[in-house]
């Protein structure tokens, strides 16, 4: 089973990998990079019920990436008829997008790639 062009682009992209595009240039991509190469064959080859398991943490991704910009629509109030907000839910949320990033990566057996922070010593990705 394989994946959809955009579905094999947003895990490229959530794994940390930069796009392919349609014309592969010298030097560039997969093709000089031990780890897109992986990549891109565990895309290729995965089996129905790995598949399944990547389309599920694809839509948990999307739908955590969606929720980042809401978090912010409330950052005028301190706190208003016993209500107060989390001034961290922003980075809260953004700390468990890149979480589930890095979890995706572990999943598929890949290196997070340069496009994902990288854990401090403690294992914590720094946001």
């Amino acid at each position: 089973m394989g994946f959809s062009a955009a579905d094999a682009a947003d895990l490229r992209r959530y794994c940390g990998y930069g796009a392919l595009g349609q014309q592969v240039t010298p030097a560039s991509g997969y093709r000089f990079f031990t780890a897109y190469g992986v990549l891109e064959y565990r895309l290729a080859n995965c089996a129905p019920e790995e598949a399944s398991i990547a389309q599920s943490q694809l839509a948990t991704l999307r739908g955590l990436e969606a929720a980042i910009p809401s978090a912010g629509q409330a950052m005028d109030t301190d706190g208003a008829a016993g209500w107060t907000r989390n001034r961290s839910e922003a980075q809260d949320r953004i700390r468990l997008y890149q979480w589930q990033r890095v979890e995706l990566c572990r999943f598929l057996g890949v290196p997070p790639g340069p496009g994902l922070p990288s854990p401090d010593q403690t294992g914590q990705l720094s946001v």
